[in-house]
């Protein structure tokens, strides 16, 4: 009989080992997969700000360029923000296409990379 209790107390031993292993494994992939997913925001950010500054700088010269042209600075840089705004307007419209279904797509697969692989 106590030969069984300490069969029993090594299995309920080995089983809280166990338990623990899964539940540190978990959060380590979990942390993997969330910073893969701040990596590639911050990644997506940098770009964007980059490529917002290069507009900007664009759209200035281009409005000064226009605004020489027709000799009349201000006119130029109203033609520029129509043009901006008409760009931002259909950017508008196409949101979903454009930027959150990419983003919920990236994510997904981020998440469920690992789990495709293992059943392939």
């Amino acid at each position: 009989m106590p030969d069984d209790i300490t069969k029993i107390e090594a299995l309920v031993s080995e089983l809280k080992d166990y338990v623990n292993t899964r539940v540190d494994q978990v959060k380590l992939v979990i942390a993997e997969k969330l910073s893969k997913i701040l990596a590639y925001t911050l990644t997506v950010l940098t770009m964007v700000l980059m490529i917002f500054l290069i507009l900007v700088l664009v759209s200035v010269s281009a409005a000064i360029a226009i605004g020489q042209r027709i000799n009349n600075l201000w006119l130029g840089f109203i033609i520029v923000a129509g043009f901006c705004l008409i760009l931002g307007l259909i950017m508008w419209m196409a949101r979903d296409r454009m930027f959150r279904k990419r983003i919920m797509n990236k994510m997904i697969s981020v998440f469920f990379k690992d789990e495709n692989e293992k059943d392939q």
